[in-house]
């Protein structure tokens, strides 16, 4: 039963990656954050008048039209006609701006959020911090918000990897998100290799964790680091990306191989210990729904949806973010920068093994480090440059936010 289970489920969410392709090429933005005191950096918490739930209720007050998301009575977010705001375990407030063409339109809608929320920090003496790491509070002070998912992914964490990471990453890390669509199953496979492949510069040019644990940080790449002892089974990349046949049904396969860890029936959500989504929902009908939630109980660095979501960068300022989504336009969006990715990957002889190695040069080294061999610096400039010239001459100036951090 549970082989033709996973059988059936494999050939669902292969039909369902296949129903993403398409003709568009928009950038959709998550950006996390941490909500502190003004005077003395720490992190609000949740409940009280000063809260964070306060601050998502004065927000949701402005907004005669949002749509309020609640759980046993606690106020988790709401969502507009252009964005949705959810909490992350420890209460970090998160902006999701729906997909756009045009940058312009993230920077507007995204300016237009700060605008909104800017007189309700002013009133709480409250701040907005993007960092990738929380900027004073230790994740030992820090509770998990009233939401079942994230205390069952809490503990199903404290026994995997080193049994510290998952908790520092669901109460002490803060990330920027970017999604991009693919057009075919070809398509798919040649942006996850390239995004793959660039993905330590683009972690450096990212990196925005100055604090650890309360404690100044001289270190590089934190948030790999924490990512590498969350989980290993569900997180990093799924086996065989780099191989020349890589496609939807084998993310697929390798989504039905990882425990589920949670699911949703009804009004609750309960444990599921060790079992595959194949052994939970043998002899159920499953839905899109329930699709979306076996999706959603995976975090590689990049994440296969009906989009692809990029999802290794830190917490940056508005300015970086920007900047970040005009190079991941260049890069991704043409054929040009995609090529260059695709000579990058060609030097490589066990792609999946230097990857890893290169992830650690960086870690340690910083700018000072390696790019498979070229210095990171220069190759930083070098993707900077050709995302440039294949960016029209408006989108090709938000790369400016790039000055100043290549060390």
């Amino acid at each position: 039963m549970t082989t033709e289970n996973r059988e059936r489920l494999r050939e669902q969410l292969t039909a369902y990656f296949r129903e993403g392709a398409g003709p568009e090429e928009r950038l959709g933005v998550e950006i996390e954050h941490f909500l502190t005191a003004r005077e003395t950096g720490e992190a609000l918490p949740y409940h009280g008048p000063a809260g964070v739930e306060a601050f998502l209720r004065q927000l949701a007050g402005v907004l005669p039209h949002c749509n309020i998301y609640t759980e046993e009575g606690h106020l988790l977010g709401f969502e507009t006609k252009d964005y949705t705001i959810t909490l992350e375990p420890a209460a970090q407030p998160e902006i999701s701006i729906a997909p756009r063409e045009r940058i312009r339109e993230i920077r507007e809608i995204y300016d237009g959020f700060l605008a909104l929320a800017s007189p309700v920090l002013d009133e709480m003496h409250a701040d907005l911090v993007t960092q990738g790491y929380q900027p004073k509070s230790r994740v030992a002070d820090l509770p998990l918000i009233p939401k079942e998912r994230y205390r069952l992914m809490d503990a199903h964490f404290a026994g995997t990897g080193d049994g510290r990471g998952g908790r520092q990453m669901m109460r002490g890390t803060a990330s920027t998100q970017i999604s991009i669509d693919y057009s075919s199953e070809e398509d798919f496979r040649r942006k996850l290799q390239a995004l793959a492949v660039l993905s330590p510069l683009l972690r450096l040019l990212c990196e925005n964790t100055p604090v650890f644990e309360g404690a100044p940080y001289t270190g590089h790449l934190l948030r790999t680091d924490i990512w590498r002892r969350t989980d290993p089974v569900r997180c990093g990349y799924p086996p065989g990306i780099f191989r020349p046949d890589y496609g939807f049904a084998d993310y697929a396969g390798w989504l039905l191989d990882v425990p589920l860890i949670l699911m949703h029936r009804g009004d609750g959500t309960r444990d599921t210990g060790v079992m595959t989504a194949a052994e939970v929902y043998a002899g159920r009908d499953t839905d899109e729904e329930d699709l979306r939630h076996i999706l959603s109980m995976v975090f590689p660095d990049v994440r296969l949806k009906r989009y692809l979501e990029i999802r290794f960068a830190d917490a940056v300022s508005g300015e970086r973010m920007l900047a970040y989504c005009a190079l991941v336009k260049g890069i991704f969006y043409t054929e040009a920068g995609l090529t260059a990715c695709e000579e990058l990957l060609g030097r490589l002889t066990d792609p999946a093994r230097e990857l890893i190695a290169c992830e650690d040069e960086l870690m340690r080294a910083g700018w000072d480090g390696m790019l498979y061999g070229e210095s990171v610096r220069d190759a930083a400039i070098r993707f900077i440059d050709l995302a440039g010239r294949n960016l029209e001459e408006e989108e090709r100036a938000y790369l400016e936010g790039f000055e100043g951090v290549i060390g």
